[in-house]
């Protein structure tokens, strides 16, 4: 290594040479809120009137057994648990048909 050189970050990368999980998803920019009403709206969900209190907002389907709680304003960043649950119910639907 030369004078003035940055040493490598081992953590950085894989013994495979590829980046790390860690590394890959600590600088991906989470979805927002909106996003994901907007995914289920299109899938054939249907917004509960007066289904939550201050932003929670419920979220059913007629192939999909309970429902779909998000909370957060619109514009706020999705939690990983809400991304979580909306994959589990977008792909509950995709296999009944």
């Amino acid at each position: 290594m030369t004078a003035g050189a940055i040493p490598p970050n081992p953590a950085a990368r894989s013994y495979t040479g590829e980046k790390s999980p860690f590394i890959r998803n600590a600088f991906t920019v989470p979805r927002k809120v909106r996003e994901l009403v907007a995914d289920l709206l299109a899938r054939g969900f249907v917004e509960i009137a007066g289904g939550g209190k201050g932003f929670h907002r419920k979220f059913v389907h007629e192939r999909y057994r309970g429902a779909v709680t998000l909370s957060g304003e619109a514009g706020g960043d999705a939690r990983p648990y809400q991304e979580q649950q909306l994959r589990k119910a977008l792909e509950a639907i995709d296999e009944e048909n």
